[in-house]
């Protein structure tokens, strides 16, 4: 069965949600999900856009 969306949750961001077209569940992973609430730094440099690479 596809997946259709999934998420990160839980209080410490460990357990990914999911749904399929008749289905909900749910899986504990090791590795924490990024809070949304967490800030994120620029990243500079050599990157990729719609357009190709940038240098």
């Amino acid at each position: 069965m596809p997946v259709t969306n999934f998420c990160f949750g839980g209080p410490d961001l460990r357990t990914i949600f999911f749904t399929t077209f008749t289905e909900l569940g749910r899986i504990r992973v090791g590795v924490p999900g990024l809070d949304p609430d967490r800030e994120i730094e620029q990243v500079t440099g050599a990157g990729w856009t719609a357009e190709g690479r940038t240098d």
